[in-house]
Formats: C-alpha cells, structure tokens, sequence
C-alpha cells in the first residue's frame, strides 16, 4: 500500500513516503520539502505505446531513440530555463519556474 504522511516543520510540509522512491529526486533524499510557489508547471511525459514498440526492436536502438529524445529535451530545457528533475525509463519530468532568479 502506498502512504504519504505530512509532518509540519516550521513553515513547511515534510512529505514522508512508506514506499522507497516515491519521492527522490537525489539517491540522498529521505523527505521532500514542500513551500509555496508562484507559477510552476511540472510536465510528464511518457512515450505512448513505449512497451509494445520496445518488444519489436533491438535493445541498443531502444536505448539510442531515448538517448537522442531526451538529448533534444535536455537541450530545450536549457533553451528555456526548465529544470530537469528526472528520466525514468521512457518518461521524462522537468519544471518551470521552480528555481529562484539569480540576482547576480
């Protein structure tokens, strides 16, 4: 069974899962800190169709479609200013506006 428990710690929300990796986005997380910000959109994406399209086709092509993929997308991000968080298998999760501005 999947749980999230929310302990209060000062001004922000721990969110501590029961299920391992539910919520690392580092291999050292143990708790995500959860504040309040303007703005963000946080984008999925996963590659419709990726399991059955995979079984058809050598694992290295496999592996060289998601490397060129997600290439373009580490690039569009860097375009833009979106934070990568993370590649799973054939998903890929960024962010905007999730970092602060630097001033400097």
């Amino acid at each position: 069974m999947n749980r999230l428990d929310s302990i209060e710690d000062g001004n922000k929300v721990v969110i501590v899962s029961s299920t391992p990796g539910i919520h690392d986005f580092s291999p050292t997380s143990h708790a995500l800190y959860a504040e309040n910000v303007k703005n963000v959109c946080i984008v999925f994406t996963d590659i419709v169709g990726f399991s059955r399209m995979s079984m058809d086709i050598p694992p290295m092509n496999v592996m060289d479609m998601l490397q060129d993929l997600f290439n373009r997308f580490d690039e569009l991000c860097d375009v833009h200013g979106v934070l990568k968080l993370e590649t799973i298998g054939d998903a890929y999760i960024c962010a905007t506006n999730l970092m602060e501005e630097d001033d400097g």
